[in-house]
């Protein structure tokens, strides 16, 4: 309970986490990870700040705040991924989140870490426009440890594409900010860049 309107939700496999992607009503996007017995706290909180309804009393369930959430100023509709499990980019992304947001078109890493702030990584701006029906919305890897992002074309239209995260020659700056506690902010540690691949509406390789 307490989620607002989740896009994608994922298990890690090797630590049994679920890691959900909610958006927020109009101030924050966040990043969970619910376990049994969560209340993911919508809506008397959103995100990291005071909701638009009073914390009831007594509270069903356990107190569960966000791993991460993001004011609109950084975007406004997260788009939950995946933890990052496969070899071709271990050295950068292994046991990181990976996450974006459809209106600024960010994408980044996150990294849980235990009685601290999580790390926030920027990763690397989908191509094209901020806002609109046409960024980001979903992902998805192979068993090659490819890792793949869907951009459609707006509602109703073809030629949306997918996209291939590829190592890339250019240092990616960080774009992260403080939000309400010390946040960290690094880049990836490594060149990124989001490459075509194909339309969704084929010819599929």
């Amino acid at each position: 309970i307490g989620l607002r309107s989740p896009h994608a939700m994922t298990y890690d496999a090797d630590t049994g986490d679920i890691w959900i992607g909610d958006v927020g009503q109009g101030l924050r996007e966040e990043v969970s990870v619910a376990r049994k017995g969560d209340n993911l706290q919508w809506p008397y909180r959103e995100g990291n700040i005071n909701g638009n309804r009073a914390k009831p009393s007594p509270l069903i369930g356990t107190d569960a705040p966000p791993v991460w959430a993001y004011p609109r100023s950084d975007g406004g509709c997260v788009i939950g991924g995946f933890v990052y499990r496969g070899q071709k980019f271990a050295g950068s992304l292994f046991g990181k989140y990976l996450v974006g947001d459809h209106n600024s078109r960010k994408l980044w890493t996150v990294t849980r870490r235990p009685g601290q702030a999580p790390l926030v990584e920027f990763l690397v701006s989908m191509p094209g426009q901020n806002g609109g029906k046409a960024q980001l919305a979903g992902w998805g890897s192979d068993d090659e440890g490819n890792v793949y992002m869907c951009k459609p074309n707006g509602t109703g239209n073809g030629n949306g594409k997918i996209y291939k995260l590829a190592q890339s020659g250019t240092r990616i700056n960080c774009r992260d900010r403080d939000i309400t506690s010390p946040l960290a902010c690094h880049d990836a540690g490594a060149r990124f860049a989001p490459t075509f691949t194909t339309k969704l509406n084929g010819p599929f390789p």
